[in-house]
Order: C-alpha cells, then sequence, then structure tokens
C-alpha cells in the first residue's frame, strides 16, 4: 500500500473516531439534561412535601393545644365537683346532727314543751287564724298539721298548706280506714267496684271515670268530683257534706245513680244536676217533682227519675196516666 492509502485510511479512521466521540459527547448532554431534568422534579416535590409537612405539624399542634386546653377545663370541673360533693357531704352530715337533736319547745328550750307552752301555742295560733292569715303562713311559721286542726282550719285548707298526706291522717283530718284516690282507681281499673264504707275524706277524684261502684256508706266530707263521670254508682248514705264539703263542679252522670240518705242536694242544685245529666235515680236526691219541673226535667225524665204519676200531676204535669206510663219509653 502507497504512503498515500495509508495516509487515506488514517484520515478516515480518525473521521470515524472524530463522529464517534461527538456522539457519546450528544449522549452524555443529553443523559446530563434528563438526569438535571429529575434533579429538578425531585427537588420541587420534596419541596412541597415538606411544606405539607410543615403544615400538618402546625396543625397537630394546635390540636394538642385545643385538647390541653379542655383537659384543663376537665380538670378544673373535677376539682369543682369534689369540691361541691365534700361540701355535700358535711352538709348531709350536719342535717343528719339536727334531726338527732330533740325538738324545741315552744319556750326554744331542748326539752318537749309542757302543757302551758302546748296551750299558748295553740291559743296563738287561733288568734293567729281568727285576724284572717291561712293555712300555709301558718305552716311556714312552724305550727304542725295538728295544730292547725285544733284551731279550725279546714281540711281543704290544710291540703293547700301543703302538709303530706300522713301527716293529714295523724291530725285525724283523714280516717285511718280509708285509701287514697291513686288507690282507689289502681283497684278500680283492676276491676274492683265495691268500695263501701271507705273514708275517702279530701281526697281527689276529679275526673275520674267512675263506672258501676258502690261507695254507699263512704266518708266522702272534703273529696272532690270535679268533672267526674258517674255512671250508675250507688252513694246511698254516704257522708258528703260536715266539715268540709266535697265539690262536685262540672259532674257528670249516667246510668242509675243512688243518692237515698245523702245530703247532696246541699252541694248540687236540681238545674245543676240535670246539666250534669243525671236522670235515672234523681228522686233519690231528695228534690221533689215540683222542683225538678222547675229546673227544667221533662215528664219522661221525672218518670225516668223515678216520680210517680200522682207526682207529677202534682208537680203540675197535665198529661194522663196512660201518658204517663209510656214516656218512659220516650225517654
Amino acid at each position: 500500500m502507497s504512503a498515500a492509502a495509508r495516509v487515506d485510511e488514517v484520515e478516515k479512521r480518525l473521521a470515524e473516531q472524530s463522529l464517534a466521540v461527538q456522539r457519546a459527547e450528544a449522549s452524555a448532554a443529553a443523559e446530563a439534561t434528563r438526569v438535571v431534568g429529575r434533579i429538578d422534579v425531585l427537588e420541587q416535590s420534596t419541596t412541597a412535601k415538606l411544606r405539607d409537612a410543615t403544615e400538618l405539624g402546625q396543625a397537630l399542634r394546635a390540636q394538642v393545644a385545643e385538647v390541653q386546653a379542655h383537659v384543663a377545663k376537665l380538670d378544673a370541673a373535677n376539682r369543682l365537683v369534689s369540691a361541691l360533693q365534700a361540701q355535700v357531704t358535711t352538709l348531709q352530715a350536719r342535717v343528719a346532727e339536727l334531726e338527732r337533736r330533740p325538738k324545741l319547745s315552744g319556750s326554744g328550750s331542748s326539752r318537749p314543751a309542757t302543757c302551758d307552752e302546748m296551750e299558748a301555742r295553740i291559743e296563738a295560733l287561733g288568734e293567729f287564724r281568727r285576724k284572717g292569715h291561712g293555712s300555709s303562713l301558718a305552716r311556714a311559721a312552724g305550727y304542725s298539721c295538728v295544730e292547725a286542726k285544733a284551731v279550725g282550719y279546714s281540711l281543704q285548707e290544710a291540703k293547700a298548706a301543703g302538709w303530706a298526706f300522713e301527716e293529714l291522717r295523724m291530725a285525724g283530718y283523714i280516717g285511718a280506714k280509708g285509701m287514697t284516690s291513686h288507690d282507689f282507681l289502681d283497684r278500680h281499673q283492676a276491676g274492683c267496684s265495691n268500695f263501701a264504707g271507705l273514708d275517702f275524706s279530701g281526697e281527689d277524684f276529679s275526673n275520674m271515670v267512675l263506672l258501676k261502684c258502690n261507695l254507699s256508706g263512704c266518708v266522702l266530707e272534703g273529696a272532690t268530683f270535679d268533672g267526674a263521670q258517674l255512671t250508675s254508682v250507688d252513694l246511698s248514705n254516704a257522708r258528703l257534706t260536715g266539715l268540709a264539703c266535697s265539690s262536685w263542679r262540672g259532674a257528670r252522670f249516667s246510668g242509675e245513680c243512688n243518692f237515698t240518705g245523702t245530703n247532696i242536694r246541699k252541694l248540687l242544685s236540681a238545674a245543676e244536676l240535670k246539666a250534669g245529666g243525671l236522670v235515672s235515680g234523681l228522686k233519690t236526691t231528695g228534690y221533689s217533682c215540683s222542683e225538678a219541673k222547675a229546673a227544667g226535667y221533662t215528664p219522661s225524665e221525672c218518670h225516668i227519675g223515678g216520680f210517680s204519676f200522682e207526682e207529677g200531676r202534682g208537680a203540675g204535669f197535665k198529661h194522663n196516666a196512660s201518658y204517663w206510663d209510656r214516656v218512659k219509653s220516650w225517654g
């Protein structure tokens, strides 16, 4: 091979090597650019994550501070509750101590009151009542239910003052053989109907429904039947008036009610009985047929109420005997 050919060969190889170097440099530059780009992306991502982590840390610190504040409040509340419980315990002990002490007499000493002191208290309470002061004020002044009864406060006044049921019984306002109206209602709703002879003094039967009950001979002084519904109730010989008259405002009647031997006419007029719906058993109230007619009762109602034809004619009804006999079916 000639020298010129060798030179050409060398130049060719140098050119190829130069081209390879250029390609390598271009590839390296591209790789460097790619790596730098990835580094930038990672740097941005890391910065964002650090920022989020910082914000999260701040939020967590705020929540921790809030929880700590709540804990502090709970601790303070617990300390207050403990202090109050200690005060309650102290007060309970004080009350127990006071209850163990003997009651003061009228003179203020811790011995039982003498007869003279008790009489002086009763006399003072009597004067207190005569001046028009009510039972509630008497109770607030320290007088007992027994003393209130001794000077003449009525059962309804004693109940209004707030004395308990047992205090009323102990004072003699309510007989020991009776039961409460709530007991009555429970037993009546359970099917019991015979309550004859019991003492219901001062009890409240307002708005109750009494169906076919036997209340004959019961003591009902001061009892309240306002708005009650009485259907076929036997009240014969029941004591309705006396120490304190019972109240019957708005009472309603149906079926055959029996008031024989009672003073119901002192509590309800014939017109009020008619307004309450009483027909059958009307004669047992003690009103005459004339009084019933004056109150607005019709011939048929008087006949159903127990009055005879002769009583009807005497009251001024003009119908004949056959009509009087027929009006019952019309009523």
